[in-house]
């Protein structure tokens, strides 16, 4: 599946599937994983997504997300977000499902929030390895950029006309 990946204009962006739809948004340190089924397909989806983007980040000196062993996932709200727990820590949290347009089949989602500081490319490469982990279909190879982020900065492309 190819991504795109989009300034959203809130600071944020987007991550669009070739056909348009949102598969993934980053938002600050929050990063989202769309397109489940139901909720127990987005918790399993967290669960697996935390724990590769966690080898990531440790393999490459970056703040860690907190570890957790194998044990049943639990939700619990605190007065302001959904969570999901494991071995009493927070892999991720659950948004209420999106509106959709048509059909709501793949309307739940969840977002895993980073540690520390986090610029652009910290966020769009930790989403990306979220939404491979959580989704089993991306690859490197499949991130389309906007031709505008292309450019050279301080001149015109110079691709043939």
């Amino acid at each position: 599946m190819s991504i795109r990946v989009l300034a959203d204009g809130a600071d944020g962006f987007a991550l669009l599937s070739p056909r348009g739809e949102l598969v993934g948004w980053i938002r600050g340190r929050a990063i989202g994983v769309s397109g489940f089924h139901d909720e127990t397909a987005a918790i399993d989806a967290a669960v697996r997504a935390n724990r590769v983007l966690a080898e990531w980040l440790e393999r490459n000196g970056l703040p860690p997300l907190a570890a957790f062993r194998d044990a049943t996932p639990e939700v619990v709200h605190d007065g302001a977000h959904r969570w999901i727990l494991v071995d009493r820590v927070p892999v991720a949290r659950l948004p209420e499902p999106a509106p959709t347009v048509g059909d709501d089949s793949l309307a739940h989602s969840f977002e895993i929030v980073l540690r520390g500081i986090v610029n652009e490319g910290l966020s769009i490469h930790a989403a990306l390895i979220a939404l491979r982990a959580a989704r089993g279909d991306i690859d490197a190879s499949h991130i389309r950029w906007p031709l505008e982020r292309l450019e050279p900065i301080g001149g015109p492309s110079r691709r043939a006309s």
